[in-house]
């Protein structure tokens, strides 16, 4: 074993897939926020995606938590949709269960 390997093994950083989970939860509390933004306003895929510019496809990754949402597609995303900027935060948090009551905190 190389002293990179042993460092390699006693560091925090997560192993392949299994640091992920948390990611992945927080990816689909997102992803589901965008679908509640979209039902909200009773629009279908092809309305948001015309309204925003994305394929239906994509919006589609972005509502099942399949692909993560980058900052720059976030804020176009928002503006398709004429978000108001607490629905953008709620996306952020990925959900309205992530905002503590108590302080704001975040969980």
């Amino acid at each position: 074993m190389t002293v990179v390997q042993g460092l390699a093994s006693l560091s925090c950083a997560p192993r392949p897939g299994s640091a992920s989970r948390r990611s992945i939860e927080r990816r689909k509390r997102r992803g589901y926020a965008v679908l509640a933004a979209r039902e909200s306003r009773g629009w279908s895929l092809e309305e948001c995606s015309a309204s925003s510019g994305f394929s239906v496809r994509q919006i589609m990754a972005w509502e099942r938590g399949i692909h993560g949402l980058t900052l720059e597609s976030l804020s176009r995303l928002a503006r398709g949709y004429g978000m108001k900027h607490e629905e953008v935060i709620t996306i952020v948090m990925g959900g309205r269960d992530e905002v503590g009551s108590r302080s704001g905190q975040v969980r």
